[in-house]
């Protein structure tokens, strides 16, 4: 077993492995998860299986090496893949950590596989909602394999933990949510944003593919812009369907009314330029930029998809939920809040105290103990591996 004296002074050794270090939001959760372990003084290292840098900030204490694809030109898919278990294995065993954490799906795979030889506790965390995000069948199997020997498994709704508990050892099913971070004053963002002001926004956030539905959200603005000429819509992020989206744009007669201007470091200073954000996803994990436009105090109007946002919002509270997938109903929400300024001004009221249920400072420390007592546990009774 290896040996993690780290662990009597209360720090610990961390492996932490990742997909990839992209833009998106579970990238963004475990680079500031990272941040704030090492600031407690753990000692952290992140590992990286594609590509070779990272779009968002690491705390310079934190050793980061990436997989090196570069050497396999040539390489059929699945010898790559069968090399990337080997090249962790090795990282472990160099590392020596006193527990290692996995984020996003094919990093748990691979990651379960590279310590199966290995007496280390793995703790993998579940990005997605799985029952409605469709993976290839091979790795669908392999986790049906893999996850049952993982010391915890972490979720982030309580929906997703039903689906894992069914099939897991419930015990070792864990929900944490992702954290919200509290924004500045609406002030020292107005002045950064490149939005036109003297109009209305409605702005929505997220990778420009299916699952996101932005499709939906266009169709939607579609029948309130013509009744609404000073509002117009922004959607933040890049991906596969900008050139599908495009087409519904002009599909529309939408020209100058929807801006798509890509990926933004900071979405805060659209959030605080804008009047209402919009979610129209076809599932979730945990809506990520939903709860981060509430702590802007923006009211809001989502899908009822699964999951994520019927346990953040309530209902007629600090946002509207509508049917998943029903265009008309959302556009009749949204004629509901522009419509009726004063109703909008009390639910985005509301939705700021977001912050005080998912509070970074509360769910940094759920992560930290639930590390530590994975560590420590190892090699007690129902505390390792089946």
């Amino acid at each position: 077993m290896m040996q993690r004296e780290q662990t009597i002074d209360g720090t610990l050794r961390v492996l932490c492995v990742i997909t990839a270090m992209g833009c998106g939001g579970a990238e963004r959760r475990l680079a500031w998860l990272v941040n704030r372990l090492a600031e407690k003084g753990h000692r952290i290292a992140l590992r990286v299986l594609h590509g070779d840098d990272s779009f968002f900030e690491i705390d310079p204490a934190i050793g980061v090496r990436f997989f090196a694809e570069e050497h396999l030109h040539g390489a059929n898919a699945v010898a790559k893949f069968l090399r990337r278990p080997e090249w962790l294995r090795g990282q472990i065993v160099a590392e020596r950590p006193d527990v290692v954490l996995s984020f996003i799906d094919v990093a748990n795979v691979v990651t379960l596989w590279a310590g199966r030889p290995l007496e280390c506790p793995i703790v993998v965390a579940e990005r997605t909602h799985p029952p409605s995000h469709t993976v290839p069948v091979w790795y669908a199997i392999l986790r049906r394999f893999l996850y049952p020997g993982a010391s915890r498994v972490v979720v982030q709704t309580e929906e997703t933990a039903r689906w894992a508990r069914r099939w897991l050892d419930p015990d070792r099913v864990v929900t944490i949510p992702n954290p919200v971070v509290a924004s500045l004053s609406a002030g020292d963002h107005l002045s950064q944003c490149p939005l036109p002001q003297g109009r209305h926004w409605l702005v929505a956030a997220g990778r420009l593919s299916e699952e996101k539905g932005f499709d939906k959200l266009i169709e939607a603005f579609a029948k309130i812009a013509p009744h609404h000429p000073d509002w117009h819509l922004v959607v933040l992020g890049e991906g596969p369907e900008r050139a599908l989206l495009e087409h519904h744009v002009r599909e529309h007669g939408l020209q100058g009314r929807v801006e798509i201007p890509g990926v933004v470091r900071n979405p805060e200073d659209y959030f605080h330029a804008s009047d209402i954000f919009v979610l129209t996803s076809r599932y979730e994990g945990f809506p990520n930029s939903l709860c981060e436009a509430m702590a802007c105090g923006l009211p809001v109007v989502s899908f009822d998809c699964p999951v994520g946002p019927g346990e953040i919002i309530v209902d007629g509270e600090d946002g509207l939920l509508v049917p998943a997938g029903d265009v008309s109903v959302l556009a009749a929400a949204l004629r509901r809040l522009i419509d009726n300024p004063d109703e909008a001004a009390r639910m985005a009221g509301r939705a700021a105290r977001v912050v005080e249920r998912f509070g970074e400072q509360a769910v940094a420390a759920r992560w930290e103990e639930l590390l530590l007592s994975t560590a420590m546990g190892w090699g007690d009774p129902g505390g390792g591996r089946a």
